[in-house]
């Protein structure tokens, strides 16, 4: 119950930091995207916060199995800033979709099965890159050391985390206002280049 008990204070306390990393990439998608519904906005944020948990999840026995090796690895590193540049891309394809619907290549992209499922991916790539929630709960992580309770943790981690990223589900009513839906498919552009950025400085890093 402890384990449970300090993955979710220490989800709660460090979850502002959580929606302002992510923000960059979900709202200009949600706001686009998920005007028409309310539902389709649940589903948008439903399937980025599956995302996010499958990251803890795997860093978690990641962690569990390898200790302080995760942190060093440089296979590890390489692999968030690959993430993180696919991510770039993806909001940089979808921002395309929107901006010229018309074409048929948009068309065709808009169908593809990864840019349908760029939430998730998106909740994959920010919820397992390297930030400080990410190393607080490392640290955690290591002093638990098994499996179990690290998926424990991880789980309290993410549902602390959550709360502070609830309010994506109303961002979609904003893109109802065609003025504000412009500016979201404008931002996911320069959300691409800011990501592609940092994908390419860790990468860098190696």
């Amino acid at each position: 119950m402890g384990v449970l008990l300090n993955g979710l204070i220490l989800g709660l306390s460090t979850g502002g930091y959580c929606i302002g990393a992510c923000a960059p990439a979900m709202l200009p998608y949600v706001v686009s995207s998920g005007w028409r519904s309310p539902k389709v906005s649940a589903r948008i944020v439903g399937e980025f916060l599956a995302g996010r948990l499958a990251a803890y999840m795997i860093f978690g026995t990641a962690v569990a199995l390898l200790g302080r090796q995760v942190q060093a690895s440089p296979v590890v590193q390489r692999g968030c800033a690959v993430m993180i540049i696919g991510l770039s891309i993806l909001l940089f394809a979808h921002a395309i979709t929107l901006n010229f619907p018309e074409l048929k290549a948009c068309s065709m992209l808009r169908r593809s099965a990864a840019l349908r499922r760029f939430p998730f991916a998106a909740g994959l790539a920010l919820g397992i890159n390297v930030c400080p929630p990410m190393m607080l709960a490392f640290t955690n992580l290591l002093v638990l050391g098994r499996w179990l309770p690290c998926m424990g943790f991880c789980a309290a981690f993410f549902a602390g985390t959550a709360v502070f990223l609830i309010p994506l589900l109303l961002s979609g009513l904003l893109g109802r206002l065609a003025a504000i839906r412009g500016m979201s498919e404008a931002a996911e552009m320069f959300a691409g280049l800011w990501f592609l950025s940092q994908g390419v400085w860790l990468l860098a890093r190696a």
